[in-house]
């Protein structure tokens, strides 16, 4: 059965039918299945797109006693990447793959430090001995090591994600230097997803520790044209949203929408709130002792698997920036806010909502 799902992910051969087959006789198998077999189903999983949690469960689960007997490093870094990818949190499965490094360090490249530091920042989560792993890599990571400007990015990118950046990795991709190497890469231009992280890394020179004296990227950047768009599942989220706070107040009036925060994402909806919890007027937002208020929406996509709903690397860093940059956040998850409650719910959460933030100060 492995070996049927393995060849399904390297052709690329999503067959649904057949992949809930496999997940339900290899997740519900009583044989303990060996690092490699492990890694080869994490493995279809993430290039299928296919996230049976039963299954990720069992083979997890499997791997805490049969990772001991692994000698092959690639295992651990192949591991990682998948659940990377898959944005799959379950701490334990990185807590064990760090032990293993650590165990094995000699035996180990900075191959296996990159794919953890990658898998970590997707997941939000930095295990017990990752500081070790850190510590001992830190001085062999260098763009040389990297195929590409643009692996060199993600991983300065991650390192900010788990707040172990310094001013010189920030410094090695704000450089026009960088970008233009990049820019050539890509055919002449940086992607929306590279600006976005580029945008990310500028803010959190900015905004994540105060001694970065290093260069930034320009005002007219062409980097800061990046459209912005949801999709349509998460804009429906927002719509509903909004909707609802409509039946509290006068929304255009009080509300800002879709605004740009120039790091490289939107705030859904942003507000002043006076020290009763009420929204005053977008005309007296200058006025003292206002709370400035990011309103977050929050969808399944936002969050990581196998966990209780944490929000991955890339959503945990927005809302640091956010609060960073003195607003509070206040996050509304699908998980709480249902598009199927019924309208009064929903406004008598987001009330709640709004008196809860003010009254927390």
């Amino acid at each position: 059965m492995i070996k049927v799902m393995t060849s399904l992910g390297i052709k690329g051969r999503r067959s649904t039918p057949l992949l809930r087959s496999l997940s339900f006789n290899i997740g519900r198998s009583t044989e303990t299945l060996d690092s490699k077999q492990v890694a080869d189903v994490f493995y279809s999983c993430a290039v299928l797109n296919f996230p049976d949690e039963i299954l990720l469960a069992k083979v997890t689960a499997d791997l805490a006693s049969s990772l001991k007997t692994n000698k092959t490093p690639s295992v651990v870094s192949s591991i990682a990447t998948s659940a990377g990818i898959l944005k799959y949190r379950d701490t334990e499965l990185f807590e064990n793959l760090c032990n293993w490094v650590v165990e094995n360090h000699s035996s180990c490249r900075i191959k296996e430090y990159i794919s953890l530091v990658l898998a970590l920042a997707s997941v939000n989560y930095i295990p017990s001995s990752f500081s070790r792993i850190h510590k001992k890599f830190k001085p062999f990571l260098n763009e040389s090591e990297m195929e590409n400007y643009q692996d060199w990015l993600d991983v300065v990118w991650s390192l900010v994600v788990l707040q172990m950046h310094n001013k010189d990795l920030l410094q090695s991709v704000l450089t026009s230097d960088f970008i233009n190497k990049l820019a050539l890469q890509n055919g002449g231009d940086v992607h929306i997803v590279t600006k976005m992280k580029l945008l990310n890394i500028n803010s959190a020179a900015q905004l994540l520790g105060s001694d970065y004296d290093g260069v930034l990227l320009p005002e007219n950047s062409n980097i800061y044209n990046v459209p912005l768009v949801r999709t349509k599942e998460k804009q429906l989220f927002v719509d509903c949203v909004k909707d609802s706070i409509s039946n509290l107040f006068d929304i255009s009036q009080h509300f800002k929408s879709d605004v740009n925060t120039g790091m490289g994402f939107l705030i859904d909806f942003e507000c002043r709130l006076n020290s009763r919890s009420q929204p005053v007027k977008i005309t007296e937002w200058s006025a003292e002792n206002l709370h400035k208020v990011a309103i977050m929406v929050c969808n399944y996509h936002d969050v990581c698997r196998g966990t209780n709903e944490k929000p991955h690397g890339r959503t945990a860093l927005y809302y640091r920036l956010l609060e960073s940059n003195d607003y509070k956040l206040l996050v509304i998850p699908f998980y709480e806010f249902s598009m199927r409650d019924k309208l009064i719910t929903r406004v008598q959460y987001l009330e709640n909502k709004f008196k809860n933030l003010v009254s927390r100060s």
